[in-house]
């Protein structure tokens, strides 16, 4: 369950990273 939970982690600071990336081009 731990590296799920670490795989999960990961996934969502990658998205949150690629979602603020997109906003600052898009601004």
């Amino acid at each position: 369950k731990a590296d799920s939970k670490e795989g999960v982690t990961k996934a969502a600071g990658r998205l949150s990273s690629l979602a603020s990336s997109v906003m600052s081009s898009i601004q």
